[in-house]
C-alpha cells in the first residue's frame, strides 16, 4: 500500500513539470485537496483546472518541498512557492 508522501512527492513534480496529463495516475477520482485559505477542491479535473490556474499566472513556478508530515492516509506539504506573477490566475 502507497503511503501519503509516495502521492505527495509526484503531485508537486507533475505541477512543476506541467505533466496534467499524468493526474489520473496520481490521483483517486474523489480526490479532495485543502488550500491554505480553507478553500476545498474536489475532483481530478477541478485539481488540474486549479493547477493550470496557477501555471498560468506564474509559468515559470516551482515548488520547493520544506516538509512532509504523514498521519495515516493523510500528508501535509510545507512547500515554498517562487515564481514572477506573469498574469491573473486562469
Amino acid at each position: 500500500m502507497l503511503e501519503a508522501r509516495d502521492l505527495a512527492e509526484p503531485h508537486i513534480r507533475s505541477f512543476d513539470e506541467r505533466t496534467w496529463s499524468r493526474a489520473s495516475q496520481i490521483y483517486a477520482p474523489d480526490i479532495l485537496s485543502v488550500q491554505p485559505d480553507g478553500t476545498t477542491i474536489e475532483g481530478i479535473d477541478a485539481l488540474v483546472d486549479f493547477g493550470q490556474g496557477f501555471a498560468t499566472a506564474f509559468p515559470d513556478s516551482h515548488h520547493e518541498v520544506r516538509s512532509i508530515i504523514e498521519s495515516g492516509n493523510i500528508a501535509v506539504v510545507e512547500v515554498t512557492y517562487t515564481g514572477p506573477l506573469a498574469g491573473p490566475q486562469g
